[in-house]
């Protein structure tokens, strides 16, 4: 694992963010998955397009252990890097309740919740927290 790739990514805040036209991609959707049958499996995933780092598909991950998971695809170009950190599962706690909470409150506004405020944070709180288990590198053809 090469320490030289951990320094493609860094904490982020929403100027960072670029948006389209397209309302698909103009603002940071989360897309969350729980699912209880023999396992406990919980996602919450979004995607972050930025000008230095490029376009981050994050997914933060609970499978009932003591570690939970940040798995981040960083594609610039015809590259993509796949990190993967671990970090405690009271992380994944804080900012999935927090987002939650936030979410149902949003359901009598006139206005969609996108949580993009909720997946910066938990985002960099990982990055600050948890730690890189896994590096890879590919090429997109």
């Amino acid at each position: 694992m090469s320490l030289d790739n951990i320094n493609v990514l860094h904490k982020i805040k929403s100027e960072d963010l670029i948006f389209s036209d397209d309302i698909e991609d103009d603002r940071t959707n989360t897309y969350l998955t729980l699912n209880d049958y023999d396992w406990v499996s919980y996602k919450l995933s979004t995607r972050f397009r930025t000008k230095d780092m490029g376009l981050l598909n994050v997914e933060f991950e609970y499978v009932g252990f003591t570690t939970a998971f940040m798995y981040i695809t960083k594609q610039n170009d015809c590259k993509t890097i796949d990190i993967t950190y671990n970090f405690s599962t009271d992380i994944f706690k804080k900012h999935i309740i927090d987002f939650l909470q936030k979410h149902i409150a949003s359901w009598d506004s006139q206005y969609a919740f996108n949580g993009e405020e909720e997946v910066i944070d938990f985002y960099n709180d990982v990055l600050e927290h948890g730690t890189v288990s896994g590096i890879g590198n590919h090429i997109i053809n």
